[in-house]
């Protein structure tokens, strides 16, 4: 076989140019291309790297190798028909200037990293990736490792030129962790490939705006006399939300007028991690005023961070104003069956204004009432336009705050709280000009008695006696009638 001839033209960075001739003797010779930066004649030592594979043709044929400045020997050798030879007339020994890259300089980089969640239990990793300066060809190596086990995913990126990488994959709801490396310059026929990000990133199981965490049960609130404010709820996590891999928290909290935050704690947390089923309870005290109560977790946002809102819809309550615990002894009214000039004795030893020595009277809807019930109160001998208040005894109770009409008379229709002892009461109703007049009310635990008419029932039971003693007559004289027809 006729070894072509090689001669080399040429450096210029890592690529090395030459000519080979030798005619139509060697046309159909392919060249393998070797380069070692030793000089032994042992052409497959170690030390030996195969560069390309190349047809002998008329004109220029360069070569590539990634090698630091240096003198390095590259031979060929020719193959036929699947038989190979070798001509050390071929070895030529040039000088590659390389390229200005010191050891350890990444032969590439990536930007705008990304890893987009929008769908659930997907991920795309996206990023830019830019060649060095210099720089033929390289890799990168994206992968989404395990511990000690071939990774979940990888991929192999080889580029000549900057570009984009987008892979997408599927995995179940969790946290995982993301590494991408590539190579760096480390001198000749070496391999060094260094990290050039390492993270994590979360597959989720619910779409952007949901929360992790829901309510298993409706919140329950009470208000004490005390302004103290008791809330529980249950609550868990999403169907499907890794607790390992969700930032998962749940919060209370209310809003004064002012738009200032007083947060329940369950725990002393706050922020309450959720890892799973549980109760949220907790006890505020607070002072009187109207408040707007928020229940809160976290959810996801399209940043690949969190943030919280609400997952129940804001309930608005009041806490009333409290009163003095200080029983007001109970008024004493003297029967008379006279009228008099004399002023009846009124009651004595309590902060309400004094009694109206005006004609100012009050009656009620009636007399008996059931816890958390309504009762009608109709006052009257007040000044027109003059501030009346109805208040519940012995232990005080504001009922209502109200106005006198143009008349100077009051009626409006309060509630029995529902806290209230069984028992004697007394309906004040107090005019801040007039004073106070009082009417008494009997709280039961149950229906109210509503009372009746007896006298409108007798006589009705009168009728309907009368008419039912009529319809026997009727019926007996019809029954004489058809006796004698027969």
């Amino acid at each position: 076989m006729v070894a072509p001839d090689l001669v080399f033209t040429g450096a210029s960075g890592y690529q090395a140019t030459f000519t080979c001739s030798g005619g139509s003797n060697v046309a159909s010779l392919s060249l393998n291309w070797y380069v070692t930066n030793d000089r032994d004649d042992e052409h497959y030592g170690a030390g030996d790297k195969k560069l390309a594979t190349t047809a002998c043709t008329d004109g220029p044929i360069t070569v590539t190798t990634r090698e630091i400045p240096g003198t390095y020997r590259f031979w060929l050798g020719a193959s036929s028909a699947g038989s190979q030879t070798s001509d050390a007339s071929n070895d030529v020994f040039p000088t590659l200037p390389g390229a200005a890259l010191p050891i350890g300089t990444p032969l590439s980089s990536i930007s705008h990293l990304n890893v987009d969640i929008d769908t659930p239990l997907t991920a795309t990793i996206s990023f830019d990736y830019a060649i060095t300066d210099g720089v033929d060809e390289t890799s990168l190596f994206v992968q989404i490792p395990t511990d000690g086990g071939a990774p979940l995913k990888s991929w192999d990126v080889h580029f000549t030129k900057d570009g984009h990488f987008s892979e997408t994959v599927s995995l179940p709801a969790g946290t995982y962790p993301l590494t991408i490396e590539g190579s760096r310059e480390c001198g000749v026929d070496c391999s060094d490939v260094r990290t050039f990000y390492e993270g994590l990133f979360t597959v989720i199981s619910v779409p952007y705006g949901d929360t992790f965490t829901m309510l298993t049960s409706d919140p329950v609130q009470t208000v004490s006399d005390d302004g103290d404010v008791t809330l529980s709820f249950g609550y868990d996590l999403r169907p499907g939300v890794d607790r390992d891999g969700a930032s998962a928290v749940v919060a209370a909290y209310v809003a004064n007028a002012a738009g200032e935050r007083i947060w329940f704690s369950s725990g002393g947390e706050e922020w309450l991690p959720i890892e799973g089923p549980g109760v949220f309870t907790d006890t505020l005290r607070l002072a009187p005023g109207t408040y707007t109560r928020h229940i809160a977790s976290s959810y996801i946002l399209h940043c690949d961070c969190g943030d919280v809102k609400d997952i129940t819809e804001p309930y608005t309550f009041t806490v009333p104003e409290q009163v003095d615990p200080t029983p007001t002894p109970t008024p004493t009214v003297t029967p008379t069956t006279t009228p008099t000039s004399t002023p009846t004795p009124q009651p004595t030893g309590t902060a309400s204004p004094s009694p109206s020595a005006t004609a100012a009277k009050v009656s009620l809807s009636t007399s008996t009432v059931s816890r958390g019930s309504q009762v009608t109160v109709t006052a009257g001998g007040f000044a027109a336009g003059e501030s009346v208040e109805i208040w519940l005894h012995s232990t005080p109770v504001k009922l209502l705050s109200t106005t006198a009409s143009a008349d100077g008379t009051v009626s409006a229709t309060v509630t029995v709280p529902s806290g209230t002892d069984i028992g004697a009461h007394k309906i004040e109703v107090r005019g801040s000009a007039s004073g106070s007049v009082y009417a008494s009310l009997t709280v039961i635990d149950g229906l109210a008695v509503t009372g009746f008419d007896t006298t409108t029932t007798t006589v009705a039971g009168l009728g309907a006696t009368v008419l039912l003693l009529g319809g026997i007559g009727f019926v007996l004289m019809a029954r004489r009638r058809a006796k004698t027809g027969s």
